[in-house]
């Protein structure tokens, strides 16, 4: 529905597009804002808010409104997994997990102890798969827990996972966690919550313009917050896609 209704506010001629949700408020509106001269600006009213946190939009309403009188607009860059538009991170793995788990547990508390009792149970049953990356310039095979592709810095909720992200540099940082000696989970996942892991003998971190990941059997890949697509899974930068009110 929020695709249909921006597509048809864009169709009518609209300059300015205000969207009231959070993350995948603005990823199910991409399609139709990609290169559109449009202004858009996000209410964040959704449970994470992850991508409003890294672009410093205040989720009190009222300095929300404040902010949106004084903005102006910034070209931001997007991505893409496959054909699927994305404005924040993709992620596989522990994130994934995070979120499956954290959907069972909707069933029974509110959004912020599910994210809370999710985030633990993953970390119980965190599983490592085998995985195989290429880029402009490599191409690597890896035993991963954690990869993370994108714009933003926050994913889950307010887990720093991309530190260097930078939505204006028409570059996606990627970020890979290493299967994990069960001694050195709670000291690199810990390091990985604050944004402090990128020293870690386990994690390797880099920018590129495109990344390609495929694995034995297909494994789910999130896209700013909901799981949508599957391996293989090509990932690629949208340089200057948005302009986003700031």
């Amino acid at each position: 529905q929020i695709a249909e209704l921006t597509q048809k506010a864009v169709e009518a001629g609209a300059q300015t597009i205000l969207l009231v949700g959070g993350d995948g408020t603005l990823r199910e509106a991409l399609g139709s804002l990609v290169y559109q001269p449009v202004d858009v600006f996000l209410f964040p009213f959704g449970t994470g808010n992850d991508f409003a946190r890294f672009a410093g939009i205040h989720t009190d309403p009222v300095l929300a409104a404040e902010q949106f009188l004084s903005s102006s607009p910034r070209p931001v860059d997007a991505a893409k997994a496959n054909d699927q538009y994305f404005i924040n991170v993709a992620g596989m793995g522990f994130d994934v997990q995070v979120l499956e788990k954290t959907k069972g547990f909707k069933r029974y508390f509110g959004d912020k102890w599910a994210y809370r009792l999710g985030l633990i149970s993953a970390l119980v049953h965190l599983r490592h798969c085998a995985i195989e990356v290429k880029t402009e310039t490599m191409s690597k095979r890896k035993n991963s827990i954690i990869l993370c592709a994108g714009n933003g810095a926050y994913i889950g909720g307010g887990i720093f996972g991309l530190p260097r992200a930078n939505f204006q540099d028409g570059r996606l940082d990627i970020c890979i966690v290493q299967e994990l000696k069960p001694w050195r989970i709670p000291k690199v996942l810990g390091r990985f919550l604050k944004g402090r892991h990128l020293s870690l003998p386990e994690v390797e971190y880099f920018d590129t313009n495109r990344i390609t990941i495929t694995t034995k059997t297909p494994m789910a890949v999130e896209l700013d917050g909901e799981i949508l697509t599957q391996t293989p899974v090509e990932i690629q930068i949208q340089p200057q896609a948005v302009r986003l009110l700031l």
